[in-house]
């Protein structure tokens, strides 16, 4: 293919008449006032400068140069998007090594602490087994408490057994009536003659049938009458100058006049009318003794009963007493014992 000379001078022509600046506009001129030249804009004139010469560059160059030059910046872009994107390819990279070092180093920690929970389960381990020993270690200790505990109580029982195998025991063995019933201004009284034995290994001293005539309606309040007149009779001190000596196995005899009060004949007398619930009358106490150096004491309950000598084969029945007809004779009269009340020694 020939080039035409004149073709490429006529494109020149053109080009150089497109990029000429037209003249300025009557409005323009106008604008910069009648009686003032108008100055030239030295910024737009070398712009204008700078593009008349990259399209006067543009102009000498052939379709082919053309073709080439954009060739040309079009490698250039895509070098540089290129390089670009090789950068940020860098960049991943780097935060993939980062992420990288980061999960190996979490790795490393999370293998140290299972090396240290391993450890620690080691010592909870150790620890068990010294729980368990000292476990078992307790539960021996225990079993020979027990045990000794055990050996203290037989210990204690057997001295228990012993002392009491080697102590006086006093009691009331029979109560006979030794005088006649009489009734007075003073109140209601008796003598009665108590047998009493000691039964222990060892000689008693100040053994004396201490004791109380009473009326009562009911055995709970007989009880409780004379519990509180023997706590009254372990702390008085004629209980040492009076009794008998009474040595192992041996009885002896104690006579004991003993009055009811006018207030409890006066009760007698008034309830004497009631068949449904009478008040009987009571003769009661303890046998105080001491041995060892300490009081000791058996408890004794008799109730005082009439007796019926014509009841044919139930003679000598017992009868409730009529306080109201005066003296009664020791042979109309009658101790009835309860052993469920009688003969608790202490």
């Amino acid at each position: 293919m020939v080039d035409d000379p004149n073709g490429e001078t006529a494109e020149a022509q053109s080009i150089e008449a497109a990029t000429q600046a037209p003249p300025p506009t009557e409005s323009e001129n106008s604008a910069a006032g009648p009686n003032e030249p108008s100055v030239p804009d030295s910024s737009q004139d070398s712009g204008n400068k700078s593009k008349s010469s990259t399209l006067s560059f543009l102009s000498r160059l052939t379709i082919n140069e053309l073709l080439t030059f954009l060739l040309g910046v079009g490698g250039l872009v895509v070098s540089l998007l290129t390089f670009l994107n090789a950068q940020n390819t860098s960049d991943l990279k780097g935060a993939v090594k980062s992420l990288t070092a980061l999960a190996a180093e979490t790795k490393r920690q999370a293998d140290a602490t299972n090396g240290a929970l391993g450890e620690m389960r080691k010592q909870t381990g150790k620890m068990d087994d010294e729980i368990r020993s000292l476990r078992s270690q307790s539960d021996a200790t225990v079993r020979i408490a027990s045990s000794a505990n055990k050996s203290a109580s037989a210990a204690t029982d057997q001295v228990g057994v012993m002392r009491d195998d080697q102590r006086a025991r006093v009691s009331v063995v029979n109560a006979e009536i030794a005088s006649p019933l009489s009734f007075d201004k003073g109140g209601a009284h008796i003598n009665i003659k108590f047998s009493l034995t000691n039964k222990g290994r060892v000689t008693a001293e100040h053994a004396f049938p201490f004791s109380i005539f009473f009326t009562r309606i009911s055995a709970t309040e007989a009880l409780d009458k004379i519990e509180k007149f023997c706590r009254v009779v372990r702390g008085r001190a004629d209980s040492l100058t009076v009794g008998s000596v009474i040595f192992q196995g041996d009885t002896t005899q104690e006579h004991v006049f003993i009055t009811m009060s006018p207030a409890d004949v006066n009760l007698w007398i008034k309830d004497s009318v009631n068949t449904a619930s009478p008040r009987v009358p009571m003769i009661g106490g303890c046998v105080d003794y001491t041995f060892g150096g300490q009081h000791h004491q058996t408890t004794f309950v008799y109730e005082l009963d009439g007796l019926d000598h014509t009841a044919g084969p139930y003679t000598n029945e017992f009868r409730a007493i009529d306080p109201r007809k005066g003296i009664v004779q020791p042979a109309d009269l009658g101790l009835a014992i309860n052993p469920g009340l009688s003969g608790h020694s202490d």
